[in-house]
């Protein structure tokens, strides 16, 4: 019965410190900020992802998204065309 009640603690203990991780790094990166004055700013990928996109593209596949792109304007007009009209 003792080991049962000394398993169950080992498990509480361990179920505590997996909880208390982010909460720990979360203030240690708030203390952070707080000490330098400023936020530290995420990393932004899109323009990254946009450009490797982009090398990759066959003159196929831009030929095609342009025309997607161009249906879409078009679309867009129209759809604004008639609302303006039933107004």
């Amino acid at each position: 019965m003792a080991n049962a009640w000394f398993v169950i603690v080992i498990v509480g203990l361990v179920v505590a410190g997996i909880a208390l991780v982010p909460a720990i790094k979360k203030r240690n990166r708030l203390s952070v900020e707080s000490q330098s004055g400023h936020r530290i700013p995420a990393p932004d990928y899109t323009q990254d992802r946009e450009d490797a996109r982009l090398k990759h593209m066959s003159d196929e596949d831009r030929a095609w998204e342009s025309a997607t792109l161009q249906r879409h304007h078009d679309n867009q007009a129209r759809a604004e065309t008639l609302a303006k009209q039933r107004q």
